[in-house]
């Protein structure tokens, strides 16, 4: 696995905080090779997929299929993994 995360990241399990009730908690999944950029948000349950790149500042609300790229508030489509590979 060789994940990225960048700076100022928050990956939230909690639907409603503070619920101080662990049974309320939602995890977060990143599988992977999935790069998450600086300033990005992600929702409790949000699964990150294998290869998957969630752009900076964007909040994940929803699970982001593998070798996608996901960017905005709430994140969307953007391109394939492979055409964001090919622009580097």
């Amino acid at each position: 696995s060789s994940d990225v995360c960048s700076s100022d990241l928050t990956i939230l399990n909690d639907k409603y905080p503070p619920s101080g009730d662990a049974t309320k908690w939602v995890p977060v999944q990143v599988d992977d090779n999935a790069v998450i950029g600086g300033g990005c948000t992600v929702l409790p349950g949000a699964h990150i997929g294998e290869g998957a790149v969630l752009g900076g500042g964007s909040v994940l609300t929803k699970p982001l299929p593998d070798g996608e790229v996901w960017v905005g508030n709430p994140a969307q489509f953007l391109m394939a993994r492979e055409e964001y590979d090919g622009k580097r």
